[in-house]
């Protein structure tokens, strides 16, 4: 095969792959922005399958918000990092200026790209749900939600080479830590 082949062949997949993600997380929101139905409260005797049961608990008094995360989050080169946001950028404002800023970088120029997002709600405020590539790190799955004149970004890293596609267990096992996420005034 010729290299233009390849590279056309290796575009339509990431496009496919992207668009496939942007469609799971579109179903995703939807269903959490869907009515809301009462159901009575399950009896202490009855097992429920909770996925985070037995989860540590990540809390910053500082700031004032907690998640749960699984014991080895913080081995797999997962952080949290808090950001100056005093210029009260939205989520995604500052992620475009990442964006920005690496296309000038003098090491690594363009080597922080999104490939997909989404809004994510967390009480009253609206975060962002990114995957994303960071050379040489590779794709990450992340989340931005500014608080208190601060960003807030949760990052789990999945694999050094930007071609592999983060792993569903990965995006899903992030997705119930978010679902833990809550700010605590």
């Amino acid at each position: 095969m010729k290299k233009s082949e390849i590279l056309l062949l290796s575009l339509l997949s990431l496009f496919f792959v992207s668009t496939l993600y942007l469609l799971y997380l579109q179903f995703y929101k939807s269903r959490l922005t869907s009515n809301v139905v009462s159901v009575s409260p399950v009896p202490t005797s009855i097992p429920t399958n909770n996925p985070v049961s037995g989860w540590q608990t990540y809390i910053d008094e500082t700031l004032g918000f907690s998640f749960k995360h699984p014991s080895d989050f913080f081995k797999r080169i997962s952080r949290v990092e808090v950001f100056d946001n005093s210029n009260q950028f939205t989520p995604k404002q500052f992620s475009d200026n990442w964006v920005k800023k690496s296309k000038t970088d003098e090491l690594c120029p363009g080597c922080y790209q999104v490939l997909n997002e989404s809004d994510y709600v967390v009480g009253t405020k609206v975060g962002l749900l990114q995957e994303i590539d960071s050379h040489p790190a590779g794709r990450s799955i992340q989340f931005l939600i500014s608080h208190k004149n601060k960003m807030i970004m949760l990052r789990l890293n999945s694999a050094g080479d930007p071609d592999i596609p983060i792993p569903e267990n990965i995006k899903t096992e992030f997705l119930q830590i978010l679902s833990t996420f809550k700010f605590v005034e």
